[in-house]
């Protein structure tokens, strides 16, 4: 609390309405203007009233003794917590793109910056780099989340989407597309419905037939 009153308070009062009305004014959140409203963009300070330059000033070092410089206060943000298999994740990509990088560099070689493998070799070394910086960064995070990897970064719903994907990629050639299509959707809206099998047979025969 601010032991204040009179003009001082009634300033900073005006300098808080202000702020926080064209904020959201230019920020588009705000239906009409704050010119609609008579408020300033600009507060001044009026006679008699010593300028602020911020009111956590005066809370900080109200109760400082004098002869002693008030301590500042600071903000520390939260360590972000590293989530289960971000690490291994990173690290697989990483390895992934030193793999990409050597392809790269089969293609050609690097004798000039004009040969085939000079793009491909530039792009790949730039994903190793960044790879390397986010692995960098993962590990200096801290552990101890409550989030698990089997119900937070991969629950069911995830696992078998992937599969049924993967199922549909390899029997897409032999079946084709329309029966391939409405057996994904119908095992899909059947797991994650589960409603009965002649439900999910319509609508995936329905939406195959829009399609």
């Amino acid at each position: 609390m601010q032991s204040i009153s009179g003009d001082e308070a009634q300033f900073l009062l005006n300098q808080w309405q202000s702020q926080t009305a064209w904020t959201l004014g230019d920020a588009g959140f705000a239906k009409n203007s704050p010119e609609d409203f008579g408020i300033a963009r600009r507060i001044r300070t009026p006679a008699g009233c010593p300028a602020r330059r911020g009111a956590t000033h005066r809370t900080a070092s109200a109760n400082v003794p004098r002869g002693e410089a008030p301590r500042r206060i600071t903000h520390m943000k939260p360590t972000p917590k590293r989530r289960p298999g971000e690490s291994p994740f990173n690290a697989a990509i990483l390895v992934a793109n030193f793999y990409l990088l050597y392809t790269a560099h089969s293609i050609a070689g690097f004798k000039a910056l004009s040969s085939r493998g000079a793009v491909p070799m530039a792009i790949t070394a730039i994903m190793v780099v960044t790879s390397a910086i986010m692995l960098r960064q993962t590990c200096r995070k801290g552990s101890g989340t409550t989030q698990t990897l089997r119900h937070d970064i991969l629950p069911a719903a995830v696992l078998m989407t992937t599969a049924m994907v993967g199922a549909c990629a390899v029997a897409l050639r032999r079946l084709g597309f329309l029966p391939t299509s409405v057996v994904f959707l119908l095992v899909m809206i059947r797991f994650l419905s589960r409603r009965s099998w002649s439900f999910c047979l319509a609508v995936s025969v329905g939406t195959v037939i829009l399609i």
